[in-house]
């Protein structure tokens, strides 16, 4: 079984920003129910996380100062 979920705010995905280490965290909750309304025992909730880490990068650019 495949399940594709698109990172957008608009389908609950959390976005957040991670100091250490340095990036993006990606995070939401899946819950596969068998029956549409009702709960049952065989229903299954996954907590999806995926951490994005930041490359590091140096910036350099001239600058003239009159």
């Amino acid at each position: 079984m495949t399940i594709d979920v698109p990172v957008s705010s608009t389908c609950g995905m959390r976005r957040r920003r991670v100091a250490n280490p340095r990036g993006l965290v990606v995070d939401t909750t899946i819950i596969l129910m068998f029956h549409p309304i009702f709960m049952t025992q065989v229903d299954k909730a996954y907590h999806i996380q995926c951490n994005y880490m930041e490359s590091n990068r140096e910036v350099t650019q001239a600058l003239d100062v009159r």
